[in-house]
């Protein structure tokens, strides 16, 4: 009809039902080939725009290829070869554009909050995460905010446009500008090794006077990649600690994980309990949650079959150090993957009770150790420590020992034994956080060890996602050690969480010093000179060798000799647990 301009002569008539068809046999199959009628197109973006005008090309291309082959037939006898063309537009035009309009008509006439109801927002950072985040706010204008506009630092960026906002001027104009448009919320969309930035961020609202400061998740809490902006939360400590993190190989840990049978001990801990969250977002077969405490394993098992509803979740209640518990348990489950993460932690109680500290971390480890081979088990993951290293506390080593006991167990073509050390996790139980959270609760001074005192520092998800990583590596016998970036003052930790809560250290919040406790370190290590350590083919994970060289028999023998201290003179206990791992 365009071609002729409205007139088709007589000579095509017959032809136009063929053409019809053969359009749409080679149209429709490149749709559903490259899934363009497996998305919503209310949220269509350039992407799928894109992937329109290629198959829209590559119809035409075909159609063209057709012509080319058969144009001494009747059906394509002085055929206008620019109809093709016509077509390929066409296509572009109806397929895209028109699917489109339902994005479009949704902006135009999705009804908007009232002014007064929307709170007005400044972003700080004009990079990739602000350009998501506002396109997903752009896409429903009932999200609750109003954006008044963007402030980076780059001078490139400034009095351009993103989106439609404005880049107002660099992050030190915060204040002004914050005035100016009335602003009530501070949205930090920068990358997430941008601590700097993010401090001095949260100074200036302060002294803005805006007390609703969010960020957007970083990537550890979005491992799917989608940001919403339900995910914006309040900025944490560890937004502070500038640790940088890196992309995590999900296909590999998917390759791992999925469809088999896992079990992890000390499932109700704070590091179990987060292996269960990732674990069970790459689609096991089943996940077999393991702990003594009765009420946090109910609790856990309770979430996750609430957020993985299709994902069989069995807690069993079991005392690792029941050897024929443990047998019974691992025979039943025949797991394919163990992750051991059932452990006494706190250093100073540890060294007030060392025979709980080996009878758990060691005899407890070997039990479900020998469990594991006993059944065949595919592999066992021990999560160990960085007090291991040249330990100085009966709970590093204990942790030194259990990496000795899971070491030795390792055989050729038989369960593959592996240990992944790691440091401090933000959050976890007894950490420094809950502690400096409370005394701050309270109005108590935080309270520090010593002026000098380090440690490394990561989060949970950061954690268990890593240990994942190790473990799709290990072929038996390694020690897997994470990069834990930069040891972090604890006095500088404490003043950074004294002022994210708005005030100001050693003016409305005394830091106070201590002694150090029993066993207790002023630096950690992670690795012993003799260790060493070779590269993976993941950023943040290293291979330590392994430094053990006593044979199984004689480990054996020993741990029996230890075994017969256990109900006697603490001290005697101690100093048999030294020589054992010397």
């Amino acid at each position: 009809m365009l071609r002729f301009d409205g007139s088709i002569p007589a000579v095509y008539e017959p032809s136009i039902p063929f053409y019809i068809a053969l359009s749409f046999f080679l149209t429709v199959p490149l749709l559903f080939w490259r899934r363009l009628y497996a998305f919503t197109w209310a949220f269509v973006s350039l992407d799928e725009v894109i992937e329109v005008l290629k198959v829209s090309a590559a119809s035409g291309l075909l159609f063209l290829i057709a012509y080319a082959i058969f144009q001494g037939h009747p059906f394509f006898r002085s055929f206008p070869r620019s109809i093709i063309i016509i077509h390929h537009a066409l296509l572009f035009l109806f397929l895209g554009f028109l699917r489109a309009a339902k994005r479009v008509t949704s902006l135009i006439f999705e009804p908007r909050k009232k002014g007064d109801q929307m709170k007005h927002a400044l972003i700080i950072g004009a990079g990739e995460s602000a350009d998501e985040l506002i396109r997903i706010m752009q896409r429903s204008k009932r999200n609750g905010y109003a954006l008044m506009g963007i402030l980076d630092d780059a001078p490139e960026k400034q009095k351009t446009l993103l989106h439609g906002v404005d880049v107002l001027g660099p992050v030190d104009d915060l204040p002004a500008v914050a005035a100016k448009y009335e602003v009530q919320t501070i949205i930090i969309a920068l990358p997430e090794n941008e601590n700097g930035a993010v401090r001095k961020t949260i100074t200036l609202a302060k002294k803005a006077q805006i007390t609703d400061i969010k960020i957007i998740p970083g990537m550890y809490e979005m491992l799917d990649g989608k940001l919403s902006v339900e995910q914006l939360r309040p900025v944490r400590v560890e937004d502070l600690l500038g640790r940088k993190t890196t992309k995590i190989e999900t296909q590999a840990i998917e390759s791992f994980v999925h469809n088999k049978r896992i079990l992890i001990t000390g499932a109700a801990g704070s590091i179990g309990s987060e292996l269960c969250r990732q674990i069970a977002k790459f689609s096991p077969r089943a996940l077999h949650i393991v702990d003594y405490e009765e009420s946090n394993l109910f609790d856990l098992a309770r979430i996750l079959a609430l957020d993985h509803p299709a994902l069989p979740i069995t807690p069993s209640i079991a005392d690792i150090r029941n050897r024929m518990k443990m047998e019974m348990l691992i025979e039943e489950i025949k797991p394919h993957i163990i992750f051991h993460a059932a452990a006494y932690k706190h250093v100073p109680l540890m060294e007030a009770f060392p025979e709980e500290a080996i009878a758990t971390n060691v005899f407890g480890t070997l039990c479900v150790a020998r469990a594991a081979l006993k059944a065949n088990v595919e592999k066992f993951v021990l999560i160990s420590s960085d007090k291991a290293v040249h330990p100085v506390s009966v709970m590093g080593k204990t942790k030194k020992l259990a990496e000795m006991i899971v070491s030795s167990l390792n055989e050729p073509g038989r369960t593959h034994f592996v240990s992944v050390r790691f440091g401090n996790v933000l959050g976890s139980r007894g950490s420094i956080l809950p502690i400096f959270e409370e005394q701050l609760k309270r109005r108590l001074p935080l309270t520090i060890t010593h002026p000098k005192m380090t440690r490394f520092f990561m989060t949970a998800p950061e954690a268990a996602l890593l240990v994942l990583e190790a473990a799709t590596l290990g072929e038996g016998g390694e020690i897997f050690v994470l990069d834990m970036g930069k040891p972090i003052k604890i006095v500088e930790f404490a003043k950074e969480f004294i002022r994210l809560h708005g005030l100001e250290p050693n003016k409305d919040v005394p830091i106070v010093y201590g002694k150090p406790r029993p066993g207790e370190r002023i630096a950690e290590v992670l690795l012993t000179d003799e260790e060493g350590v070779s590269a993976t083919r993941y950023q943040k994970i290293f291979r330590a060798k392994s430094n053990h060289k006593m044979e199984r028999k004689e480990l054996i023998l020993r741990l029996k000799d230890l075994r017969a201290c256990l109900h006697h003179d603490r001290t005697l206990l101690k100093q048999e647990l030294t020589k054992l791992i010397e």
